[in-house]
């Protein structure tokens, strides 16, 4: 008989291994259904949710079963992709639960100017506002851009969540804490999940990326807010988000390669992707950056080059056109 388990979870969820553990101490008439209560009560109310739970071994057994038959009505570039996106699934439930570094806040250039604290963290943040305005405004006016039209809404999207982020980042970065990094980290998230269907939609096809766009979005902010009510709860849990933010980082370089575009100018999306890798290792050698020059730390410089990437997509929509 399969250890199926139909739990109401409240607050937080025990792991599998103590749920098995119950498990096997139950008699066979109560194996089909257990109740699991957290220890803290959820901050949104109590909320009762159907989960179903298996070994992760079976769960991996069942995954690449159900890609071996995938495979057999797919072209080898739509089973690489899927190959990857469960990789990345399975990987994430294998991995423990990651709450946020402690000393993530702690950023080198933490000075203060004309009244505002850690100024250029700060500051360095402007640049997203007026290049989100440019992109939306040219989406908004412009009939004639070369875009996939079904999906306007997603261009038009990403370049407000662009504008978003400057208001989100230099709000977090006025007093770094968790509290304030959610409103950073939505933001950006609408973003990487607009760009994500747009790159679907011009690469793949235009009915899937219709289709995914709002559980994208759904997914992508349910991640940032379940983290932190994992922080709040003392058990703070980033797998999800981390997921969500890397896992189309690797899947659009393989679109790009595998996939041909509608549209010119499909280099810049190779430059935009370099783009968030730089702005990355600017991010991780924050405090290297500012010994080394004095007057600006990597993490500034990391929003400056991270503002570029929308600057380029901007400016492809201006020149492109179609194949």
């Amino acid at each position: 008989m399969n250890k199926f388990v139909a739990a109401s979870v409240i607050g937080n969820t025990r792991s599998v291994s103590q749920l098995n553990t119950k498990l096997n101490h139950c008699p066979p008439d109560n194996l089909h259904q257990y109740t699991i209560v957290g220890q803290h009560p959820s901050l949104f109310g109590i909320v009762g949710i159907k989960v179903s739970y298996f070994h992760i071994r079976q769960l991996s057994i069942l995954v690449w079963l159900f890609l071996l038959v995938k495979i057999i009505a797919m072209n080898k570039r739509h089973f690489l992709l899927l190959a990857v996106k469960f990789s990345a699934i399975i990987a994430m439930l294998l991995l423990p639960a990651m709450p946020q570094d402690v000393h993530y806040h702690d950023f080198a250039d933490q000075r203060t100017l004309f009244g505002v604290p850690n100024f250029f963290n700060v500051a360095s943040n402007i640049p997203y506002l007026f290049i989100g305005l440019l992109g939306y405004l040219l989406i908004l006016k412009q009939s004639q851009l070369a875009i996939v039209f079904s999906l306007k809404y997603a261009y038009g999207l990403f370049f407000v969540g662009v504008a978003l982020v400057c208001f989100g980042s230099g709000y977090y970065h006025l007093n770094p804490s968790n509290a304030t990094l959610l409103w950073d980290r939505l933001p950006m998230t609408l973003t990487f999940m607009s760009f994500f269907t747009v790159i679907i939609g011009e690469y793949i096809h235009e009915k899937s990326a219709q289709q995914l766009f709002i559980p994208l979005l759904v997914t992508g902010m349910f991640s940032v807010i379940y983290w932190y009510w994992s922080e709040t709860v003392g058990h703070g849990d980033l797998r999800l988000y981390i997921l969500v933010q890397f896992l189309p980082m690797i899947m659009m370089p393989l679109i790009l390669w595998l996939f041909s575009s509608r549209f010119t100018y499909g280099h810049y999306y190779w430059l935009i992707i370099g783009c968030y890798l730089l702005a990355k290792i600017f991010e991780l050698a924050d405090q290297f950056v500012f010994d080394a020059l004095g007057f600006i730390s990597g993490h500034s410089i990391k929003h400056l080059v991270s503002a570029i990437a929308p600057y380029l997509f901007y400016l492809a929509l201006k020149c492109r056109r179609p194949v």
